[in-house]
């Protein structure tokens, strides 16, 4: 992955062999100072759902960014629910 195209200048990686860019300085500097990683489980992957799927009107232009917000929570919640 490293070496393909131009991803090692603009990319973060955090795989064995990764030799940190300034792009990636921030997020180093984050995990040494111990920071928690990101909450995947137990929901989280139900979040990114109801984003991905949710948010597309919006993008396109064909609702606010309000309405948007409100199909996400309850797409949410009906994936808790489930």
């Amino acid at each position: 992955m490293l070496a393909k195209g131009d991803n090692v200048k603009h990319a973060v990686w955090l795989i064995e062999g990764y030799q940190p860019t300034p792009a990636a300085a921030g997020v180093f500097a984050t995990a040494a100072a111990g920071a928690n990683p990101y909450p995947m489980l137990p929901h989280m992957g139900k979040m990114h759902t109801a984003l991905q799927n949710e948010i597309i009107e919006y993008l396109k232009g064909e609702e606010s960014a309000q309405q948007a917000l409100d199909d996400v929570v309850t797409a949410y919640e009906t994936a808790l629910a489930e």
